[in-house]
């Protein structure tokens, strides 16, 4: 006999195979599951269980989780691992998103948002955007302008402006 968490977890599991099998007749498909260490491991064991029931169809499973105890990916594995961006990537996303006043400035900056954010892409955008909402940075026509130098270095040596910003909230 099963438990009542056992029978919704099957009745799940059975009801998203069809759906999934389902979508597969009229077209192969791809399964996206971000930030999958944020999961349950009841939602983590319905994927692992469907992925391992489906591989007989076309459906491509995808899953992107930071990696620490309790998260893992779905179905088999073909692991492809981001690192943070260095020093000279980070410079290359500030000077994607405008025209710097100089290398100099660049440089700075893309060390200061390193130190400050461990080089996630997320946290760098996430520390720029919190830069230009407290005025310390502009961008007009495509030009950075850094507003209040002193301000702008407070903010980025005091650390994760995503920390800031959830703190807002």
């Amino acid at each position: 006999s099963h438990s009542a968490d056992e029978e919704r977890l099957l009745h799940r599991l059975s009801a998203s195979e069809e759906l999934m099998r389902a979508v597969a007749d009229a077209q192969p498909f791809a399964l996206l599951l971000d930030d999958l260490h944020w999961a349950d491991s009841v939602s983590r064991d319905l994927f692992t269980r469907l992925a391992a029931r489906l591989t007989d169809i076309p459906v491509l499973f995808v899953s992107a989780y930071r990696p620490h105890v309790g998260s893992s990916s779905i179905g088999p594995k073909e692991t492809l691992r981001l690192n943070p961006l260095s020093a000279e990537e980070t410079g290359t996303l500030v000077t994607s998103l405008g025209t710097p006043p100089s290398v100099a400035w660049v440089r700075d900056l893309s060390d200061r948002l390193l130190a400050a954010t461990d080089g996630s892409p997320l946290l760098i955008l996430e520390t720029l955007r919190y830069a230009l909402d407290m005025d310390c940075l502009a961008l007009q026509k495509g030009r950075w302008e850094t507003v209040h130098p002193t301000e702008l270095a407070e903010l980025l040596d005091s650390g994760s402006a995503l920390a800031r910003r959830v703190a807002a909230l």
